[in-house]
């Protein structure tokens, strides 16, 4: 349990949870072993070697990335120090700064005030927090709890995504095994409401990681889909295959509107090739259930007009490229003018593109 001095509360949230206490600031009042003063945080394990008493190697040690201050050259009352588990020692403005701890707490006048939501752009894209000096991973320390513990359950998360599309791939069937993270969010809320912090939005949290694993466990189960579709199409009965992609675009519907919510554009984009695939091949099918393949064109062009200006280019080129390959199944294929639409429209700072392309489309 994560306790100081300076602070009447202690986090009501269970161990693993993205803390709610505000960090102190304050150093250490307690005295080593050699009797002095130790330099680290107040709150925090008493495992920082002092400056006075350290061995030569550790005296010249750089604690402060910032000023570049060696352990010996570093005033603890200035900044007290923080022990990392691989043993090296930084200063709160060191490590603060490398974690980006004002992403996850709010200042005002140099004081810690409140908790900052979460966000799903907080861990979009990064990967577990390691030691600056040499990579070792960050764990165990109180201070930054509320990010390390964050990034924990969002892998979490991820795992349980995997498994289930797993369980999807073998049985396509509704999965009943439950979110690592739901009781955790659970308990998160009831703490929060009982201490009556109310600039935090208690649904934030399990909000994000709901949009997280859905918007990835979305995309999954369209290339499941499209594996589905394309085996029900190669084989005599096609019916199976409408109901397929009926469910398909259900999927594709609701990940577009969660990805505009949550301005997930690259997710968005990927959303996007994976429904031009599924339409592409109701174009190539061979069977008369989608007899009206220009339609199905009609429709993939309406996709890509509806796209949001923020897709990323990697995207935009695999559009064009599907798209163009439908038209090339109906003998009718993209102009070089049409191709330059395209892209002129997706590199404007409109959102939509209300227009169409030159008016071919």
């Amino acid at each position: 349990m994560w306790t100081c001095s300076h602070r009447q509360e202690r986090c009501p949230l269970p161990c693993g949870s993205p803390c709610i206490q505000l960090p102190c600031d304050v150093r250490c009042p307690n005295l080593l072993e050699c009797g002095h003063q130790c330099p680290g945080l107040c709150g925090e394990p008493c495992n920082v070697p002092c400056r006075h008493c350290a061995s030569a190697d550790l005296k010249h040690q750089v604690v402060d990335l910032i000023l570049q201050l060696t352990l010996e050259d570093h005033d603890p009352n200035d900044s007290p120090l923080v022990a990392l588990p691989c043993g090296h020692s930084f200063s709160i403005e060191t490590l603060d700064g490398y974690l980006e701890l004002d992403k996850y707490y709010r200042k005002q006048d140099g004081v810690w005030t409140e908790v900052a939501p979460l966000s799903m752009q907080l861990v979009d894209g990064q990967t577990n927090k390691s030691c600056p000096q040499c990579r070792h991973p960050i764990d165990r320390v109180n201070r930054y709890g509320r990010i390390l513990h964050f990034h924990e359950v969002y892998a979490s998360e991820r795992k349980y995504l995997h498994k289930t599309t797993e369980l999807v791939l073998q049985s396509q069937q509704p999965m009943a095994c439950s979110s690592p993270g739901e009781a955790m969010a659970v308990k998160e809320r009831h703490c929060l409401e009982q201490v009556q912090q109310q600039q935090v939005n208690l649904n934030t949290y399990r909000n994000t990681m709901q949009s997280a694993t859905e918007l990835l466990l979305n995309v999954e189960l369209l290339e499941v889909h499209l594996v589905c579709v394309a085996q029900a199409l190669a084989g005599p009965n096609t019916i199976n295959a409408v109901g397929l992609v009926k469910r398909a675009k259900a999927i594709e519907a609701s990940s577009r509107a969660l990805c505009a919510a949550v301005s997930s554009h690259r997710t968005e984009g990927q959303v996007l090739v994976l429904a031009l695939k599924l339409r592409l091949l109701l174009v190539g099918s061979p069977g008369d259930q989608f007899a009206d393949k220009p339609s199905i064109v009609d429709e993939m062009k309406s996709l890509v007009a509806s796209a949001s200006s923020s897709t990323p280019n990697e995207f935009i080129v695999q559009a064009t490229k599907l798209v163009d390959a439908a038209k090339v199944q109906l003998d009718k294929p993209l102009t070089q003018a049409e191709k330059d639409e395209i892209y002129k429209v997706f590199a404007a700072s409109s959102t939509h593109w209300n227009s169409g392309f030159g008016g071919h489309w």
